[in-house]
């Protein structure tokens, strides 16, 4: 128990200490680092005082998974990571229970995921996951630019000379249609 309790505190620390520097160094392996030492540990302390016989390893897995989850806000895809990495089925249900567990957590203190958060607080260029809503009454065909004249005399079978000079007679992109669809 000590020595896992140890290495969490630690690496927790180290892990948080460095989090903001710009060099690559990864915070999704850490973060299962991180949940399983305190899922050993919390294992370790478990079967000290005779509350359950489970090897400590599952306790690890479990709490790699739920810390995971808790910190990238993905469910489904850390209980698949983890149950084919150790490759027990058997534990799909408690970890889909820790995934739950730690779900519910962080959605009531935080809004997104580390990343996401990251790119808000840096102020970086990014999508959005869903589209605007001022979007919502737009169709893709209302909002493309008209094709050039030299871009619909061109035929579906046209030579490559006529393309050519269709797309040298413009200063605009314009892609090959088919009048039939």
């Amino acid at each position: 128990f000590a020595d896992a309790m140890i290495c969490f505190v630690g690496y927790g620390a180290l892990n948080i200490c460095l989090a903001g520097l710009p060099v690559p160094g990864g915070a999704f392996t850490a973060t299962m680092l991180l949940g399983a030492l305190f899922g050993r540990g919390c294992g370790e302390l478990a079967k000290y005082y005779g509350f359950v016989q489970t090897p400590s390893g599952v306790y690890a897995v479990v709490g790699s998974a739920a810390m995971l989850c808790g910190f990238k806000q993905m469910s489904l895809a850390v209980v698949l990571i983890v149950v084919e990495c150790v490759n027990n089925i058997n534990l799909a249900p408690v970890t889909m229970l820790a995934v739950s567990v730690s779900m519910a957590v962080n959605w009531l203190i935080n809004e997104r995921g580390h990343d996401e958060e990251q790119i808000i607080r840096k102020k970086l260029p990014f999508l959005e996951g869903q589209p605007p809503r001022a979007l919502d009454t737009y169709l893709a065909k209302n909002i493309t630019d008209n094709l050039p004249r030299e871009a619909l005399l061109l035929q579906p079978q046209a030579t490559m000379e006529s393309v050519e000079a269709a797309l040298a007679s413009t200063t605009v992109d314009f892609p090959i249609m088919d009048p039939r669809s």
